[in-house]
Parts: C-alpha cells; sequence; structure tokens
C-alpha cells in the first residue's frame, strides 16, 4: 500500500503535538510507505500508519497522555520531572506573582541550596 500524501489536517495535528512539547514530533515515510511521527527526544515512534491523518492522530494522544503525567523544567545540568497537579499549583502561584513557573522554580531552588562553600546542612 502506498502512504497517502501529508494533508494540511494531519499538520495541523501533528502542531498541536508540538505545542505540548515543543518540536518534539516529527514526520518521516518509512522504507514500506507509512507515516511515522518520531518523538525526537525519546527516538520512539508515537504514530505508524499509511494515513498521515491516522498517525498524527495517534501522536496527539501519545502527547496528550504524556502532558498529563508529568511537566519537565530543565536546569542546567538537571530536567525536574513534576506531576501534572504541582506544576498546575505552581502555575497558579507564578501567574499571582506575575513570573513564569521557571522563575518561580528557580526562586525555590536558590533558597533551598546552599551558599558557596557551605556545608549542605548549614543551609537548612
Amino acid at each position: 500500500m502506498t502512504a497517502l500524501p501529508w494533508t494540511p489536517e494531519a499538520a495541523q495535528l501533528l502542531a498541536a503535538a508540538n505545542d505540548l512539547f515543543p518540536d518534539r514530533y516529527h514526520p518521516h515515510l518509512d522504507q514500506r510507505e507509512r507515516w511515522q511521527i518520531i518523538d525526537e527526544r525519546s527516538g520512539r515512534c508515537v504514530g505508524l500508519d499509511h494515513d498521515p491523518l491516522q498517525a498524527a492522530r495517534t501522536a496527539l494522544t501519545s502527547a496528550r497522555l504524556s502532558h498529563h503525567k508529568v511537566r519537565l523544567h530543565h536546569t542546567p545540568g538537571r530536567t525536574i520531572h513534576l506531576p501534572a497537579p504541582l506544576w498546575t499549583r505552581l502555575d497558579a502561584e507564578a501567574a499571582r506573582l506575575g513570573w513564569s513557573v521557571s522563575q518561580l522554580i528557580e526562586q525555590r531552588m536558590e533558597q533551598t541550596l546552599p551558599a558557596p562553600g557551605e556545608h549542605p546542612e548549614a543551609a537548612s
């Protein structure tokens, strides 16, 4: 079976998945003429079908499920995994302060980390 051409509708669904996780999902045609939607972070296929709309639908479903499970906060040298309910609370608190969630997390981390040269127990 030959793959159907990529459609604007499939592109919209894939854009919605990438709205949840920026620049993470990309379409490719495999050797069997199927559309593969690749999760660039994990390298795994999250949508596979001759119909690009179905492949993009599957990828969007995968992105939505992942989005509800955990949110990621990236700092230099580490990634913090935050459950969705915690992210929601932090988002509300950050909005009240006029900050982003990232700014709020960075500020809280600075408050709990020891100063350079300070013993870790002295920070608590």
